[in-house]
């Protein structure tokens, strides 16, 4: 897909969703959490990896490379995530793969 707005990404960390609304547990610890560990991950047309809407991500020895888009998207209250010894590289450069396709300008790290 080209989407990336509605999750054209490798991984995703956000919480389920009920009429156009995140559902955000009682308890913080239930909060959704991806661990992404010693991994290559590309996509060449759109995100590498997001956190939003209080989902968390640990990153580690991983190498994030070559998105279409932003290669470490996080954003929304309670979002977060650690990147430990990864290298984030040649990422927001867009494609032409599609009529529509991803625009340049996106980054390596987006911090919302």
């Amino acid at each position: 897909g080209i989407d990336i707005w509605n999750g054209n990404t490798v991984i995703q960390s956000q919480p389920q969703f009920f009429d156009n609304r995140p559902i955000i547990p009682q308890n913080s610890d239930k909060m959704p959490h991806a661990i992404i560990d010693n991994s290559s991950l590309t996509s060449l047309s759109g995100r590498g990896i997001v956190a939003i809407d209080g989902g968390t991500l640990t990153v580690r020895k991983c190498r994030i490379l070559d998105c279409a888009a932003t290669g470490v998207y996080v954003g929304g209250p309670g979002s977060a995530a650690t990147v430990e010894d990864s290298d984030i590289i040649r990422n927001g450069n867009g494609n032409v793969r599609n009529r529509r396709g991803i625009a340049r300008g996106h980054s390596g790290v987006y911090l919302e």
